[in-house]
C-alpha cells in the first residue's frame, strides 16, 4: 500500500495503481457468484467500517473509495429494503382507503 493508501506497485504515490482483480477462469454455472449477495456482504462491511469511522475527515481511504462504499449501500437499500414512507405518503393512504370505504358503503346502501 503506498502513503495515499491506495494499493500500488510501490509505497511511492506516483507509481501505477495494481490492477482490478479478474477472474482468469470461467466458473461453472453452479459455482457463479450471486452479485446481489455480493453487493449485500459488501454494505454489512462497509456499514461496519463506517461505524469505526464515523468521521469523514478522519476516513483513511480516499475520497473515491468512499464515495463507492456510499454508493453500495445506497443501492442495496434501493434493492433490498422497504422504501421509507413519508407522512405525506401515509395521510395520503389513509384518505383514499376511507374514500374507497365510503363509497363501497353508499353503493351498497343505494343499490348503485
Amino acid at each position: 500500500m503506498s502513503q495515499d493508501r491506495r494499493l500500488r506497485e510501490s509505497v511511492d504515490p506516483a507509481s501505477d495503481p495494481l490492477p482490478p482483480f479478474r477472474h482468469t477462469h470461467n466458473r461453472d454455472e453452479a459455482m457463479a457468484l450471486n452479485i446481489f449477495l455480493v453487493a449485500i456482504n459488501a454494505q454489512i462491511k462497509f456499514r461496519r467500517y463506517f461505524r469505526i469511522i464515523p468521521e469523514p475527515h478522519a476516513n483513511p481511504l480516499p475520497d473515491d473509495v468512499h464515495v463507492l462504499m456510499r454508493r453500495v449501500d445506497e443501492l442495496v437499500e434501493l434493492l433490498y429494503w422497504k422504501q421509507k414512507v413519508t407522512m405525506k405518503q401515509h395521510l395520503v393512504k389513509e384518505v383514499e382507503e376511507v374514500r374507497l370505504k365510503h363509497q363501497n358503503t353508499l353503493r351498497g346502501i343505494f343499490g348503485e
